[in-house]
């Protein structure tokens, strides 16, 4: 169950990344100008979001990281002593 929600955050962000650039594509295939904010907005939209769905992930990855480097080097400065 945990693994199919993990995943579906991700199908969730892949939409979201998708729709917006599929419409911008359709409309410069039209001959229609958008203007320049609306990419940007669009750009800024798929940060957050990549952002908001990775962020604990990347965060959880980090903090085991660097817990894993402190305890090493603890170890490493009892051996030393």
């Amino acid at each position: 169950m945990k693994n199919t929600l993990y995943l579906w955050r991700y199908y969730v962000l892949a939409l979201l990344f998708l729709w917006p650039s599929a419409w911008w594509l359709a409309c410069m295939g039209r001959g229609l100008r958008l203007r320049r904010p609306l990419l940007t907005w669009d750009m800024l939209l798929i940060a957050v979001m990549l952002v908001w769905y990775t962020g604990p992930d990347l965060v959880r990855q980090l903090r085991d990281a660097v817990n894993k480097s402190l305890i090493n080097s603890g170890s490493q400065r009892q051996d030393i002593l």
